[in-house]
């Protein structure tokens, strides 16, 4: 359970934008209810991952699970003849570039909205009303 609290209440550092392991802190995400910070982190194989504030500075939680698909040999990706896998897109599908700033992720569901094209919406939805 997560209640989102302030995070001027809390004693504890800021962590945003350091790395830890394959996870770079992205922001504050809650505070859970024994009063822990949570974090949303972005790992370096695109997936986004919320972690508790103690797991990332003991070491406890490095990347979102992707290191644990693949022996520590094997962490590159080989060369198949497979059709390569889709890249996450840096831009919205109108040509607004993804940034910290106009992106929002949707926690549930791990999909990325570009707020540029959400108040476009809600502007024409106003007109057309």
């Amino acid at each position: 359970m997560f209640f989102l609290l302030s995070f001027s209440d809390m004693k504890a550092p800021d962590l945003t934008h350091q790395v830890f392991g394959r996870l770079t802190v992205l922001r504050l995400y809650c505070i859970s209810h024994d009063r822990h910070a949570v974090w949303e982190c972005l790992c370096i194989c695109g997936n986004m991952r919320t972690v508790l504030s103690k797991n990332l500075q003991s070491g406890a939680t490095q990347s979102c699970g992707c290191r644990r698909k693949l022996p520590p040999s094997q962490e590159k990706p080989r060369k198949s003849r497979a059709a390569p896998e889709k890249q996450r897109p840096d831009t919205c599908y109108r040509g607004h570039k993804f940034t910290l700033e106009n992106t929002y992720v949707n926690p549930t569901k791990l999909f990325r909205v570009c707020l540029q094209c959400r108040k476009d919406r809600d502007k024409d939805l106003k007109k057309g009303s």
